[in-house]
Formats: C-alpha cells, structure tokens, sequence
C-alpha cells in the first residue's frame, strides 16, 4: 500500500503539455483524462491539490477547489484532495474551507505556494486558516524550497502547537538538511518526499537517521514529477516492513484519518 500524500491536478493549465500526459494534444485536459494518467501511477491513492496559479482570483479560486472535489467525487477510492486558501481572499477562502472541508470532501488545506501567490509562509492572514484548520482537525500541507520558507513553517508551528504541518519537498532540492532541522524540532511538522529526485536516496536515508521513519510522508508532485522513480528508491532502502508502511501509508492514515488498507491495523 503506498498513498502519495502530494500531487495535484493540472488540468485546465495552458502548460499542461509539459507534464505527464503523454500522448495527449497540447494544452488544457479533461478531468477524466488527467484521472486516467493519475490513476495509472504505481501508487495506491492520492491526495491532490489545485493548482495555485488557478488560485490568483476569487473566481480562479473556486473553481480550482470546486475540480478538486468533483475528481474525488469521481474517484473515491484512489483520491482524496486539499483546499487551497488565499490570504488575498480572506472571506472567501473560509467560506471555501466550509463548503470543502466541514462540509464537503476535502481532507485538508493545501498545497500552500506562496512562492506563487506572492506572500510570506507565516503572513498573519494566514493565521485565521491555521486555526480553522485546527478546529476541522486537518493537516496543513505547505510548499517549502528556501530556508526562509522552511523557517516560515517553523515559525507557524511555534505560534499554533496544534496545527499538523507537513512541509513539501523535505524542504527543498538544496534545502533538505534545513528542512530536517525543522522536523526534528518541532513535534508538529512532518515533511513529504515530493519532488525528490535526484537527491532522494541520500536525502532519505538522512531523514531516516535525523527524524525517524514517523515524521516522513511518501509524497510525488504528479503530473510534474512520475512516481515510479520514487516508489523505487523507496523499495531500495531496505527498510524494514513496519517502517516501510510507516513512510509509504501509515503516518498518512495517521494525519489525515484515513482508513487503513484492508488488512492493515
């Protein structure tokens, strides 16, 4: 069982014919025709977020959320989805947390890119979102590359103990050693595998070391990342079965109260 706890949909993107879509005409796809690439991973389930680019207007922002629950409403048992929020769009981004999470389908906020929205990881706008998602009691998934960014996350588990970070990309391609200094001291944020390529095994195998096996979340960023080369480094760690399932599906199950596979306990 392997639930990838990072992806998204890029769907109606002008840029979707760079990502994974092989095969397919250039521009903008359907959501059944991302669901098929999707569902083609060697993954069992995955947790999707919109694209933030989408997220730029109130409108954008809507919609993004509003695709992201109808794939889940298509899909049950392969995907779960975030809310995306905007600190630009206070009101409406509670609103969509309502409608999504309290009462709706989504598992979480996420994935936060300020790096694309253009505002501090721990904006105090963003505070409002934090404590909503404490009172929904979900995870809050947030994009980290820099040592401000992953500072940012710091600073926000500090301010609300009982908020659930978990921090993208182990904190980034060239940020990773930061990134893992952060986990280990804050008991709240864990971080996700996303993204991680060409540092991964080594990256890895220091965060096993550094942090343990229940702070690490196995995570993609499909369509812009496929998730064989990941599912592969982490089958060649060598870990052992209860590890393994802690990366690849328990600490998952965990944060977002998801059911364990069957079987699982």
């Amino acid at each position: 069982m392997i639930i990838d706890v990072h992806s998204h949909l890029f769907d109606d993107n002008p840029r979707s014919r760079t990502f994974g879509y092989f095969g397919e005409p250039e521009g903008p796809v359907s959501l059944d025709t991302f669901a098929r690439h999707a569902l083609a991973e060697p993954v069992d389930f995955m947790i999707l977020s919109a694209d933030p680019d989408l997220c730029k207007t109130p409108e954008g922002l809507a919609d993004a959320n509003a695709r992201i629950a109808e794939l889940v409403r298509r899909h049950p048992r392969r995907f779960a989805g975030l809310c995306q929020v905007s600190p630009f769009f206070v009101d409406q981004s509670l609103a969509e947390m309502d409608r999504h999470v309290a009462n709706g389908n989504l598992i979480g906020i996420g994935e936060l890119c300020q790096y694309i929205l253009n505002y501090e990881t721990d904006d105090p706008r963003m505070n409002v979102f934090i404590e909503r998602a404490i009172e929904l009691d979900v995870p809050v998934l947030e994009h980290s590359s820099t040592a401000e960014q992953s500072d940012g996350i710091a600073r926000l588990a500090e301010r609300f103990p009982r908020a659930r970070f978990i921090m993208a990309h182990l904190g980034g391609m060239h940020n990773w050693p930061h990134g893992l200094e952060v986990a280990r001291a804050h008991d709240n944020v864990w971080v996700d595998t996303s993204g991680f390529v060409m540092l991964c095994l080594g990256a890895m195998r220091r965060a096993l070391a550094e942090i343990g096996p229940t702070k690490i979340l196995f995570g993609v960023d499909f369509p812009l990342i496929e998730a064989a080369p990941l599912v592969a480094a982490l089958k060649s760690l060598d870990l052992s079965p209860a590890d393994f399932d802690q990366i690849a599906w328990r600490n998952a199950s965990e944060l977002f109260h998801l059911p364990p596979p069957d079987g699982g306990a």
